[in-house]
């Protein structure tokens, strides 16, 4: 029982996560709805199923007055609870019960039509199923299953009902298929700025590189010349030795900010596109792939100290640095966004049969079980800084090398990631 149930809360969040319930807009709709029906003179106001659909509007109106805290992971649950019954069961119960007058017919279609654009195409199929399922059972119950097959097919309520329900699947699908354009059209646009942002960035950085590399071919030429003019006495302004230091260093650095710039211009692109291209990867030794995490980080005061890293192991792999110490980025990133104040981080590797193992633990707030098996999915977020993409790229990036990404977290103890990489021959 409690895998069904468990089941059906996986599926309901889920679902809430990619169409955002609209628990005020649907109860007001609802209760709007029974006071017409109260004027208009509705013979089904008093009958105890509407007065039930009736309470289920109250209390979703009222969620965050009404209902304790411990609950409030439930909503997802009661949202689809309140859509099976106030929608398709409901509606259908009605037009048996009160022989297809012309309120119960008025009032079926525009439940149709609500669940239509509240669902998307499965949930709605699901809900229609079952919603005339369990109202047609209770129906028959009612007259005590007094009435043989022919007679229930051919009745005016049950032509009102399927006509009803083809009606509203036309309308789903015409909502569905704009919902899966929008959500194509998202995905395009993202691609869209990617390249323009890549484009636009990789002019600069080349004009730069390239002035760069004209500065370091010529600067020998132009200090050798300062020093014969010193050396013939001709008088030229005298440049420290400090200052001869800081303008080769300052070479060097620029020629490794513009590596880094061009690096995040293509983590960039993949993280946006979802796709890396393929290249040779070369054998990469994973503590330098952490070292580097860890030195280019921009970490807090604050930060820095809950890092705990257990060098007591090293191995290789084929594969790229700048990528590992990206997906690395993420994870600290993740993990100090959910940390405490006493949390901590701990690095380490290990080895296992046929592969090596990175250990990347943290002790913060963890993930609760329903979220966990979706934080892999693209655009899947909890969090208002963040776009759904990092956590998906990380496991692009470990399965292009052949390896994986796995995590295991409780909620108020700890998260745990484990990049798996495969052995070198």
């Amino acid at each position: 029982m409690n895998k069904i149930f468990k089941n059906i809360y996986n599926f309901c969040y889920i679902k809430t996560q990619v169409i955002k319930p609209q628990f005020h807009g649907f109860s007001v709709y609802g209760l709007i709805s029974y006071v017409f029906a109260c004027i208009t003179g509705a013979e089904y106001c008093c009958d105890i199923y509407t007065l039930l659909g009736l309470t289920i509007y109250f209390l979703m109106y009222f969620k965050e007055e009404l209902w304790p805290q411990k609950l409030e992971k439930y909503h997802c649950v009661y949202w689809y609870f309140a859509l099976l019954y106030c929608l398709p069961f409901l509606s259908t119960y009605l037009i048996y019960n009160y022989n297809a007058k012309l309120d119960t017919i008025i009032g079926n279609a525009l439940s149709l039509f609500m669940l239509a654009i509240l669902t998307d195409w499965l949930s709605y199929i699901i809900l229609l199923v079952l919603g005339f399922s369990i109202a047609l059972l209770i129906y028959l119950n009612k007259i005590g299953f007094n009435i043989n097959v022919h007679d229930l097919i051919y009745t005016e309520q049950c032509f009102v009902i399927i006509y009803s329900y083809i009606i509203s699947f036309v309308i789903v699908t015409f909502f569905s298929r704009n919902r899966y354009l929008i959500e194509q059209e998202k995905i395009n646009h993202f691609k869209f700025v990617s390249s323009i942002l890549s484009h636009e960035l990789n002019t600069p950085i080349a004009s730069l590189k390239a002035l760069n590399n004209a500065i370091d071919e010529n600067l020998p030429v132009f200090l050798d010349a300062y020093e014969k003019a010193k050396e013939m006495g001709i008088p030229v302004k005298r440049i420290s030795d400090t200052k001869y230091k800081s303008l080769i260093k300052t070479i060097n650095n620029v020629n490794n900010t513009l590596k880094k710039i061009n690096n995040i211009n293509e983590i960039f692109r993949v993280k946006l596109n979802d796709t890396l291209e393929e290249k040779k990867f070369n054998k990469v030794k994973i503590q330098d792939c952490i070292s580097n995490a860890l030195k280019d980080y921009h970490f807090s005061r604050s930060e820095k100290h809950k890092i705990k890293w257990i060098q007591d192991y090293n191995f290789e792999f084929k594969g790229d640095e700048i990528l590992i110490k990206h997906v690395l980025f993420n994870l600290i990133k993740n993990a100090l966004h959910f940390s405490t104040e006493k949390s901590f981080i701990e690095i380490k590797c290990k080895k296992e049969v046929n592969k090596n193992i990175l250990v990347f633990r943290d002790t913060g707030k963890g993930i609760a079980a329903d979220i966990l098996p979706y934080i892999f999915e693209r655009f899947f977020t909890k969090t208002e800084y963040g776009a759904g993409i990092g956590l998906s790229f990380s496991q692009l990036v470990m399965r292009k090398i052949g390896g994986e990404i796995i995590c295991a977290s409780e909620e108020g103890r700890y998260t745990e990631f484990k990049l798996i990489f495969p052995e070198i021959n």
